[in-house]
């Protein structure tokens, strides 16, 4: 018994001097330290509210917010009108909570509220009231159409863009009818918008998705600056329940200035849509595939209007709508149009002179339309070259006028390759338009083919002897064997019009989102390439086209002739089993001496008989010009330089 007794004894002391005991410095430590730091707070308090409660009232408070993506950029035509702009509109979503149908006097009242933004019409009248009405899934039969409580949203009105609208739709949102509750919900969104639709689509382009989701933009849309969006701020305050609502969101947010890019073109909107009346006329006219047309300025190069049709309208777009931008995309071979460029090259290196006599006749006879070109060995195959209609001996400015391809061959054989291969390289022939458009030689940015394969003109195409002298030679001297952008074709013809080098432009300044803006270079006539009596002889000679005696006798008249002068082309590309036919004509106005305005159109079609330029495409041309000097009023006087002879001015590039 003593051992136990011995080791429980042993066990009890140990326990007693392991048990911690209370240390009154440490305790007296944390109460002081506690005190302390409740007596330093009472005094803090006391501070501010004696010493900064007038300071604090007088600060101004700084709101919280939040930012929200701006819209895309505009673009503006030469008068800042837009051709394209982001508008702020909202969707207008419906919530009801109800166990029975609404009050007809809601859905009047809803009715008289979107009328403020647009008219009604009667479906939609019958939607709206319908909105009202619990789904017929929840109905009962239990009598009297009572059901249990049940939720249905629906989608009021999209797009909603009016002030007074928005408004009246905030004001019945807060009203109560009977026992069922509903709620409006207002969703923001940036409706892109093209006040000209169909007659700018084209240049303008639009932006969209393709089917796996990617986004894309055509024309003008594909510029980049447009890209950089702004922004702009909504406050944000507190609301019951300790909520923080934006004001003016909940229920509503009216539309505010945001900064946004832009870009200005040199179109004119008014012009723009007689371009396009113009050429949508003369497609219909002529049944073809489709056509373009464009108006430049002669004194500052600037595009006044640049439209094609078939077109689309870029808000609706469709399931078969003709996306291809034929404005700037489509290249052809511009026929007899060339020839006005042959003969002034041919005049300004001395092959020819004026009222020189130049056999437009076949071999022997002046009575023969077919001109046979034979290999320089004596063997293979021959060519042929052909007049619609007799023309025989003429002097130079009929080649012109009666359009001979037996004249025109002749005299561009006469200076051989050398010839040919300045043609392209002074006139630019081979040159990619630059005017701020995307321009893919091979697909566009949808996808789609070119209407016309084949190359820019090269100067790899010239070979000696017969290849050329037989083929490519007299192919170039009437129009064919070249794929030239109407664009380019167009600075080419301005060019012996003006005999100065001459560039188109489209846009002229571009403006970031934080308001810098850039000036584009000005385009117009720029260094002298021709002798100003060279040019001065083509202008009084395409006068004659439109006459009488000329290939452009269709749109000949009072008002007309003198006043637009022009040359006509057709030509033909086979396409498979088919020959696709270009019908054109290159124009200007108003007179020979200080013209003002130039005008080029074509139209397209597969097959095609007797598709004659100057009775398709030269009518297009002479209303687009003659509209254009209804506007703009005649030429002006341009500032001449020292010692020249003709008034256009040089613009700095």
């Amino acid at each position: 018994m003593g051992a136990p007794l011995a080791l429980r004894s042993f066990l009890s002391r140990r326990t007693l001097k392991t048990k911690a005991s209370p240390n009154p410095s440490r305790l007296f430590l944390i109460q002081g330290m506690a005190l302390a730091v409740l007596l330093l707070t009472a005094v803090r308090v006391v501070w501010v509210h004696l010493v900064w409660e007038g300071r604090l009232s007088a600060m101004p408070t700084k709101p919280r917010g939040r930012s929200l993506e701006g819209p895309r950029g505009s673009i503006l035509d030469r008068d800042g009108r837009p051709l394209a702009l982001s508008t702020l509109s909202y969707d207008v979503e419906l919530d009801c909570f109800a166990d029975r149908d609404f009050p007809p006097e809601l859905g009047e009242e809803l009715l008289s509220a979107l009328s403020l933004d647009h008219r009604c019409s009667k479906a939609e009248a019958r939607r709206v009231r319908d909105l009202f009405r619990v789904p017929k899934k929840a109905r009962s039969d239990r009598g009297e159409g009572v059901v249990p409580r049940y939720v249905w949203t629906r989608v009021l009105a999209k797009g909603i863009q009016s002030r007074e609208a928005l408004e009246a739709l905030l004001a019945i949102g807060k009203k109560r009818f009977g026992e069922g509750r509903f709620r409006l919900r207002f969703l923001e969104r940036w409706r892109r918008s093209y006040p000209l639709g169909r007659a700018a689509a084209q240049v303008v382009g639009f932006v969209g998705s393709r089917a796996n989701g990617a986004r894309v933009a055509t024309g003008l849309e594909a510029q980049r600056v447009l890209n950089r969006l702004g922004e702009r701020r909504e406050i944000l305050r507190n609301g019951p329940g300790g909520r923080s609502y934006v004001v003016g969101k909940q229920p509503l947010a009216l539309p505010v200035e945001t900064p946004t890019a832009g870009i200005r073109t040199t179109l004119d909107s008014g012009l723009q849509e007689a371009a396009f009346r113009a050429i949508h006329k003369a497609v219909q006219t002529a049944e073809a595939d489709w056509g373009m047309i464009f108006l430049a300025d002669l004194r500052s190069g600037d595009l006044l209007a640049l439209a094609a049709a078939p077109s689309f309208d870029p808000e609706h777009r469709r399931r078969g709508d003709r996306y291809y931008p034929y404005t700037h995309y489509a290249r052809f071979e511009p026929g007899s149009c060339i020839k006005p460029l042959v003969l002034a090259l041919a005049l300004q290196r001395g092959l020819v002179h004026p009222g020189e006599i130049i056999p437009c006749h076949g071999d022997g006879a002046p009575g023969s339309k077919v001109y046979r070109i034979r290999s320089l060995r004596g063997r293979g195959r021959v060519r042929t070259i052909t007049d619609d209609h007799l023309v025989g001996p003429v002097p130079l400015a009929q080649v012109l006028v009666q359009s001979s391809n037996i004249g025109a061959v002749r005299i561009g054989m006469r200076g051989g390759v050398a010839f040919h291969r300045e043609l392209l390289t002074l006139f630019g022939l081979d040159r990619v338009p630059s005017l701020g458009l995307p321009i893919n030689r091979k697909k566009d940015s949808l996808g789609m083919p070119a209407p016309i394969r084949g190359s820019l003109p090269d100067k790899s195409q010239f070979r000696e002897p017969s290849p050329y002298h037989r083929f490519t030679g007299p192919s170039l001297s009437m129009g064919y064997q070249y794929l030239i952008y109407p664009l380019t074709f167009g600075e080419a013809f301005c060019t012996v019009l003006t005999g100065r080098e001459f560039r188109f432009r489209l846009v002229s300044s571009l403006e970031d989102v934080s308001g810098e803006r850039i000036d584009l270079p000005q385009a117009g006539p720029g260094k002298r390439v021709l002798r100003p009596e060279v040019s001065r002889w083509i202008r009084d000679t395409l006068l004659q086209v439109v006459g009488p005696h000329g290939t452009g006798r269709s749109i000949a008249g009072p008002g007309v002739t003198g006043v637009i002068g022009g040359k006509t082309g057709t030509s033909f590309r086979r396409m498979g089993e088919e020959r696709s036919y270009t019908a054109s004509f290159a124009g200007f106005a108003p007179g020979a001496d200080n013209p003002r305005y130039f005008a080029f159109a074509l139209l397209q079609k597969k097959p095609a008989y007797k598709f004659y330029g100057g009775k398709y495409a030269a009518p297009a041309v002479r209303d687009l010009l003659l509209a254009t000097l209804e506007q703009e009023g005649g030429a002006e006087e341009f500032p001449q330089e020292k010692g020249e002879e003709d008034g256009f001015d040089v613009r700095v590039r």
